[in-house]
Formats: structure tokens, sequence, C-alpha cells
């Protein structure tokens, strides 16, 4: 396993972030909103079960980041929040899980 960039805690996820965001991105699309770019930033080491990319980012830290685009791009809260029923990965709901609840 290797460790977050962003917060240093050990990713325990099976996926890259580009394999999350293609999955998000076509909820997105769906919803008639722009699309996350997910360019891979860090390549040292082929973890992903899907793509076989790197994993250096948890899915917290990923997810919040998106759900922080999509907030500052002012998205209405009820798309805030079906991303959050989607998409969460705040296991111990302390985080934008927590935020998006009280929006």
């Amino acid at each position: 396993m290797s460790e977050c960039v962003l917060c240093r805690e050990q990713v325990t996820n099976p996926l890259c972030m580009d394999c999350v965001s293609h999955g998000i991105n076509q909820w997105l699309e769906e919803k008639n909103l722009s699309k996350i770019d997910s360019q891979k930033v860090f390549t040292d080491s082929k973890d992903c079960m899907r793509c076989g990319g790197s994993i250096n980012v948890c899915l917290y830290c990923h997810t919040k980041q998106i759900y922080e685009l999509l907030k500052d791009n002012e998205v209405s809260h009820d798309l805030l929040q079906e991303f959050v029923d989607y998409f969460h990965f705040d296991l111990d709901k302390k985080g934008y899980l927590l935020q998006a609840k009280l929006i």
C-alpha cells in the first residue's frame, strides 16, 4: 500500500484517481455539469486493479477535492447531496459528508 500525498494516511482503496473520476464524470455528464480533469500527477507505482495506474491519493481526499470544486461552482444543494450519496468516502463522517448534510 502507498501513502496519500495529500493527507499522508495509508491508501487502502484499490482504484486510482482516474478510475474513480471516470465514474464521477459519467454522473456529472448526466447532470449536464462540466467534467473533472483527472490528470495523473504521480506515477510511482502500478496498483489500480482496474487500469494498473498509480494510487497516490486516497478516495477521501480525491472526492473531497471534487466536492469542493462543485461547491465553489455553486452547484445546487440537491446535486451536492446526490454527489455525496453516490461518491462519498468519508467513512468516519467528519468531513464533507457531514458538511453536505448541514448545507
